[in-house]
């Protein structure tokens, strides 16, 4: 019995390295939780012996070090979806550091969903397009490290908080060494603005 459960205590141990492991991957630290409670049973079951109880302990410290690993993954990279598949600013901001053509293929100008903890937001930025007009833009920074342009003046930014949640919809590009989202067409000649971002607080539309 003192054999079976200090093997039930490494069967705990290597659980329990394998989630932590798997908490830093997005998409697969889903996995976690059937993994997590392998982990946490078989700890249990050690501890109730002496010999085997630091086997136990060990499970345990690392069930609860993977769990909260994946809580702030989630947190920090701001999951967003991209045609319908998880990814976070980490992955794609990696994407364009390492190889812009499979950023291109991939990323540029497709349409981005997350929700975000809103950290700054920078207005009346001046920009001289290639035809010579000069652009204007609100730039909304959120701490998992997004960046939404806006056309200045178009959206009601002057409540937003540091830590207030935003719902965002729009599309992805680029800069010289930053990755954006933006969606909206502008004409030039009569300064009509169509705007195709979606920018949400608390439910509601920040859109003047």
């Amino acid at each position: 019995m003192e054999k079976t459960k200090k093997t039930f205590g490494i069967l705990g141990i290597v659980m329990g390295v394998l989630g932590f492991i798997i908490s830093f991957i997005p998409i697969l630290n889903i996995l976690l939780a059937f993994i997590s409670l392998l982990a946490i049973i078989f700890g249990i079951i050690s501890l109730t012996k002496e010999k085997t109880k630091i086997l136990g302990i060990i499970s345990i410290i690392l069930f609860i070090i993977s769990v909260c690993n994946t809580i702030l993954t989630y947190y920090d990279n701001s999951v967003a979806l991209v045609d319908g598949k998880e990814v976070s600013y980490n992955e794609v901001i990696k994407t364009l550091d390492e190889n812009p053509v499979a950023f291109e293929e991939k990323y540029q100008g497709k349409e981005i969903e997350l929700t975000g903890t809103f950290k700054s937001v920078n207005t009346n930025i001046g920009t001289k397009t290639l035809e010579g007009n000069m652009l204007y833009e609100d730039e909304i920074i959120l701490k998992e490290g997004w960046r939404i342009k806006v056309p200045t003046g178009a959206y009601d930014l002057s409540n937003l908080k540091g830590g207030d949640k935003l719902y965002v919809k729009s599309k992805i590009s680029y800069g010289l060494n930053y990755i954006y989202l933006s969606d909206y067409s502008i004409m030039y000649k009569s300064r009509e603005v169509t705007n195709y971002t979606i920018l949400e607080l608390n439910g509601e539309s920040l859109l003047k």
